[in-house]
């Protein structure tokens, strides 16, 4: 049976309750602060997968009666404590290195299978792993480490992990404020299908901004309707230069 924010499992379902109570009992200004606190929680280490915040924020929304510019705010904020949380194990990769996974918390996380995994993602894809990765629970703490240590640039992690939150934070909270407790059952049910398909607009929206930037530009008319000044001398030019060629 769902509990009351929608969470079926016995281990998540305490912990979704308790989450919900704490972003709902105080406003919005608490339920914004309270959402950037768990996601950078769940960087540290906080027992929870982010997509419990994600719908225990948006059911805390509906119950909070937001209107649609604070949903959105609520979404940014979700997007910025996704950034934050996840670049904890990005930096610690980057200052630490491989010896990190010496520490036997750490090597539970991440073991030599998923590593020697994402090793392999990394190599055949680059960059773009860590934007799969987002949409994978189990390989995203071992992908953001790895992706330093394989000497990604900070920027580059920032904007790929920032593509992947854009779609499944708002999705997530969007879907909880708005379905309720049947949010959990609807991702669970067709949650590839929908990132998939927000994945493939964000990928076309980028394609085409960066085919409208690299687009020379058009050419200067003059008020008359003709060409400019300058490329009227310029065909002049070349016409005389046939003339005298001939």
């Amino acid at each position: 049976m769902y509990s009351e924010t929608g969470f079926e499992s016995e281990g998540e379902a305490p912990v979704a309750d308790w989450i919900q109570q704490v972003l709902a009992s105080h406003g919005f200004v608490i339920l914004c602060g309270g959402t950037l606190f768990f996601l950078i929680a769940c960087g540290l280490g906080f027992p929870a997968p982010e997509e419990l915040i994600f719908l225990s924020a948006g059911f805390s929304a509906s119950q909070l009666d937001l209107s649609r510019s604070e949903i959105a705010i609520l979404c940014i904020v979700g997007v910025l404590g996704i950034l934050a949380g996840d670049s904890v194990p990005f930096l610690l990769g980057r200052h630490y290195g491989m010896s990190l996974l010496n520490r036997p918390r750490l090597a539970k996380l991440m073991t030599p299978e998923r590593i020697s995994r994402v090793q392999s993602y990394f190599r055949r894809w680059g960059a773009r792993t860590i934007f799969v990765a987002r949409f994978l629970a189990g390989l995203r703490i071992p992908t953001f480490f790895m992706a330093a240590t394989m000497g990604v640039r900070y920027r580059t992690f920032l904007l790929c992990n920032g593509l992947g939150a854009l779609i499944s934070c708002p999705t997530s909270i969007v879907l909880a404020w708005y379905c309720g407790p049947y949010a959990k059952h609807i991702l669970h049910k067709s949650r590839g299908y929908i990132f998939a398909a927000l994945a493939i607009v964000v990928l076309i929206s980028i394609y085409e901004w960066r085919k409208h930037r690299n687009s020379p530009p058009p050419p200067p008319v003059s008020p008359s309707g003709g060409t400019s000044a300058p490329n009227a001398s310029k065909q002049a030019s070349d016409a005389g230069h046939a003339e005298v060629t001939r």
